[in-house]
């Protein structure tokens, strides 16, 4: 690990990495999605775009899920 992970890893929280890896996945679903073969036929070109939902669900900051009770 080098010494920029590492004190990133220290320095950000928990939602920050969540956060972070929401930006990577989304990141990598367009890359995918552009790397994709494009179809000739121009009509189903908007079926081959993932939701906009999903990206905005994905970088929506999310509560931190309630703690769970020890017995």
């Amino acid at each position: 690990m080098s010494d920029a992970e590492e004190s990133w890893g220290m320095s950000s929280s928990r939602s920050a990495k969540r956060a972070a890896a929401a930006r990577a996945i989304v990141i990598c679903m367009v890359q995918a999605n552009l790397e994709a073969p494009s179809s000739t036929h121009h009509g189903d070109l908007h079926l081959r775009q993932p939701p906009l939902q999903l990206y905005t669900r994905l970088l929506r900051p999310t509560k931190p899920p309630p703690p769970t009770p020890h017995p």
